[in-house]
């Protein structure tokens, strides 16, 4: 079991299912459990009432783009509006404390990578996060460049791309804007794990740890995580 995760917010239940998952997440120690009086970006993913999320998010008036992912409760009569607002999963009621959990887990998808023992949660705005064993939060904001080859990296594992793709991959078609120089993304690759090592070591990881690799031959990639 990985002993550092990421970290979820729950809004709008009653205090017999907060009991309940106080009781449960001791099985999750990679999950940060936290009750908050509504969703917010300090949270990596976040779980409320599809009432809620129909309120605040239908009229548009709040972006769902500027939250972490968002898994919306209720019955099951409430789930296309609260689909149709935004939110990334529905619960449908009765709905289990194991659930609430794996589903969370799963929306991470491709924003948590492994570490050694640590994880790593990419977020909103170019943040990089990692908690360490005892649960306190170490942050890095990744420049432009080096978080979108950071993504690219995480959603594509066990692929490995060279320079080449690499600079074509993240240039839009119609852009005269380019990684300038063949060595651009050498250079933003370096300087991305030295950021990775660092957020590591700060947390009590290893920096021998860091996902982001080279393979002789193929390039850079992250190794592909169970």
């Amino acid at each position: 079991m990985y002993s550092s995760g990421f970290r979820l917010s729950v809004s709008g239940c009653d205090s017999i299912i907060k009991k309940k998952l106080q009781l449960y997440g001791d099985k999750y120690p990679s999950v940060q459990l936290f009750f908050t009086p509504r969703p917010s970006r300090d949270f990596d993913v976040c779980v409320i009432s599809g009432f809620e999320v129909i309120e605040v998010f239908e009229n548009r008036k709040t972006k769902m783009e500027y939250f972490p992912p968002i898994i919306a409760f209720g019955p099951v009569e409430v789930m296309p509006a609260a689909i149709a607002a935004g939110c990334s999963d529905f619960l449908c009621e009765p709905w289990s404390t194991v659930e609430l959990f794996e589903r969370a887990r799963r929306c991470l998808g491709d924003s948590a990578v492994y570490a050694g023992n640590l994880c790593i949660v990419s977020g909103v705005e170019g943040q990089l996060s990692v908690y360490d064993a005892d649960g306190g939060l170490h942050k890095m904001r990744l420049p432009m460049r080096e978080y979108e080859i950071y993504r690219l990296f995480a959603g594509n594992r066990g692929e490995y791309f060279d320079r080449e793709s690499i600079i074509r991959l993240l240039t839009p078609p119609d852009s005269t804007v380019e990684l300038q120089g063949s060595r651009a993304a050498d250079m933003h690759i370096s300087r991305l794990r030295r950021r990775i090592n660092r957020l590591l070591v700060e947390a009590g990881g290893n920096a021998a740890d860091n996902p982001v690799i080279t393979v002789s031959g193929h390039g850079w990639g992250i190794v592909s995580q169970a």
